[in-house]
């Protein structure tokens, strides 16, 4: 059997390592936060790293989102909701999020009918639980 410590990523390959890291392509990091890092982004062609990070975020949750759709069965559509990409809406919409989202090999087609809704309503989660709440205690006989 192994010990945990074996278990356990090389200290200098660590997220907190990793996190605290004062260089990005050998340039020093001036960014702490990721609002500071959307901010520079939005604004246009301030900073090219900023501008990557944020492509590259959208590819991410594009494909991620795509493999949720197949794996949840979402046919019927995906709705983004979150304040997240209401920081950034102009890029997201044209970021490659639709293309990695669709980019599932011989499944491809079955994304490319799905469609994905942005709603630009605040506080949807909490909507979403609210109702989600409400219909618990309506099946139960309850008046909400």
């Amino acid at each position: 059997a192994e010990s945990a410590s074996a278990l356990r990523p090389p200290s200098s390959i660590s997220s907190a390592n990793i996190s605290h890291s004062s260089r990005i392509d050998g340039k020093d990091r001036i960014y702490t936060t990721p609002s500071e890092i959307t901010a520079a982004a939005v604004n246009a062609g301030a900073d090219p790293i900023a501008d990557e990070t944020i492509q590259m975020f959208c590819k991410i949750f594009g494909s991620v989102a795509g493999s949720m759709a197949l794996t949840v069965g979402a046919l019927g559509g995906v709705y983004i909701t979150s304040d997240l990409v209401r920081n950034f809406l102009d890029l997201f919409i044209e970021s490659d999020f639709q293309k990695s989202f669709e980019s599932k090999g011989r499944l491809q087609p079955v994304l490319e009918d799905i469609p994905v809704y942005l709603s630009k309503k605040k506080n949807m989660g909490l909507i979403g639980t609210v109702y989600e709440i409400n219909n618990y205690w309506m099946q139960k006989g309850f008046k909400v």
